[in-house]
């Protein structure tokens, strides 16, 4: 695979590699890359694979303190490789006045399909608004479960400012 053998050069990693009738057979990773990949049941990617592009399609409007609505993104694959099923859209809500503290929802948004490079998903996003009214940053991100998530690699986010009653 092109984009993991990416990342082991990009990261300095050891391994070995054999490519086999159009395969690649990997071997002597470090143990924590392979619990990685265990884990997440992905391969890790290289940092450029982690470039998106968003798009709002619709907005929640303002929502009443622990009601749910709905947003509808837009993001493309503008990196080299082609993001596995374990890429989700990830929601996180931060408060916009002084002193409030970010929260991760737990809930995701699944396109539940590879996403090639180049590619745009529209997905239906659920959101939850926080319990305590206020308004509020609602940011969409990716998430490679188990790997990274895309912005601590240096993707953008999306982002909309909402009241929250």
């Amino acid at each position: 695979h092109r984009c993991f053998e990416m990342y082991l050069q990009e990261t300095g990693l050891p391994y070995r590699c054999k490519r086999v009738a159009g395969s690649s057979v990997f071997w002597e990773l470090p143990p924590a890359t392979v619990e990685t990949i265990r884990q997440s049941a992905s391969l890790p990617m290289p940092r450029d694979a982690y470039r998106v592009g968003w798009t709002m399609r619709r907005a929640p409007g303002a929502l009443v303190a622990g009601s749910s609505g709905t947003a509808v993104v837009e993001y493309r694959n503008e990196g080299p490789c082609t993001w596995m099923h374990p890429v989700h859209v990830g929601i996180v809500w931060s408060p916009l006045a002084p002193g409030g503290s970010p929260r991760s929802d737990s809930d995701r948004a699944l396109p539940n399909r590879r996403v090639g490079p180049g590619e745009t998903v529209s997905l239906e996003v659920a959101v939850r608004a926080p319990s305590i009214p206020g308004r509020y940053r609602l940011e969409f991100d990716l998430v490679h479960e188990g790997v990274a998530w895309f912005s601590h690699q240096g993707a953008p986010t999306l982002a909309v400012d909402l009241d929250v009653t």
